[in-house]
């Protein structure tokens, strides 16, 4: 919804067009590489892609947020990656536990089995701290790119017009269902975090993410085809 108008030029503008209730939770991007790539940190990354050009970099799919992270994490660390987008994760992830690519920037809930049973290596996650179910792979931040940080975050939102009382209701019943402690342990299975909170919250963060996302398509040339 952030990014969505200003790279996929949709002609709509979700903020102004929809009423925040409440943020429900939020996800970062992981960074990771088969282990044929003898690197372990995102510094030895670096190094190999400065002493390889043309290391590829899987996404799932031109103008994503996972394609915003590369161009913007390339543009930081001085390095080009050369971007290799699927249409979606799933032939991405596949493709990396393959080796026929072998770096990727992708969501972690498809990326977590293959992590755990030794498949790849995650060297980091763009969230602003660790995410608790991944708790020894650093951020972004971490490895030295101050404000490096890009989340996928999920929201409920209705139609202007909707009657305030209406909304109320919404968001207190929802941020209750988030505080469930059941919630929480299945959502972080996932590295998603249940945030939960006002409906004022959200819309600070919408508008937050909206005004990075109109800057870095715009620095960083981001497109969808």
């Amino acid at each position: 919804m952030a990014s969505a108008p200003h790279i996929l030029k949709t002609g709509t503008d979700y903020l102004n067009e929809l009423v925040p209730v409440i943020q429900l939770a939020r996800q970062p991007l992981a960074l990771a590489v088969h282990p044929t790539l003898a690197v372990s940190s995102v510094a030895e990354l670096i190094e190999t892609a400065k002493r390889q050009p043309g290391l590829g970099c899987a996404t799932s799919g031109a103008g994503s947020n996972q394609h915003v992270l590369l161009e913007w994490f390339g543009q930081l660390a001085g390095i080009k990656l050369d971007h290799v987008p699927y249409r979606g994760a799933g032939q991405a992830i596949n493709d990396l536990i393959a080796g026929h690519v072998r770096v990727a920037f992708l969501g972690p809930t498809a990326l977590i089995p293959h992590y755990k049973a030794g498949k790849l290596r995650l060297l980091a996650q763009s969230a602003e701290t660790r995410s608790p179910n991944l708790p020894e792979v650093p951020t972004l931040q971490e490895a030295g790119f101050k404000g490096l940080v890009l989340e996928t975050w999920y929201a409920a939102f209705v139609p202007l017009g909707t009657p305030a009382p209406a909304i109320a209701r919404l968001n207190a019943e929802m941020d209750k269902a988030l505080a469930d402690p059941a919630t929480g342990k299945s959502l972080l299975q996932t590295a998603t975090e249940p945030v939960g909170g006002s409906a004022e919250q959200l819309a600070r963060v919408a508008r937050a993410d909206s005004e990075k996302y109109a800057r870095l398509a715009r620095e960083l040339n981001i497109k969808a085809n």
